[in-house]
């Protein structure tokens, strides 16, 4: 399960919009979205896609953090020690 805290308690991402489908007899149908929703600043998530999602996100480090994953923490201590050199 990974982890993801947002500064914002409600914060929303639109990782799929929602629109209109053709089938191949050229019938239309609602094609659902899909919304990541944090709620109290907390996101939990198995699925790889969500996790890719948003780890590439441009607010990634700005608005959103993965504090506990080791890698996150590795990358953050590499940051931070490259200042001071």
């Amino acid at each position: 399960m990974n982890t993801f805290n947002s500064k914002f308690a409600n914060l929303q991402l639109v990782m799929k919009h929602g629109g209109w489908e053709t089938d191949s007899a050229g019938r239309r149908s609602i094609a659902p979205g899909f919304i990541i929703q944090f709620q109290d600043g907390v996101y939990n998530t198995e699925n790889l896609e969500e996790i890719e999602f948003l780890r590439a996100h441009p607010a990634f480090g700005v608005v959103i953090s993965e504090p506990q994953n080791p890698e996150y923490q590795e990358l953050v201590q590499k940051k931070f020690s490259r200042k001071g050199k």
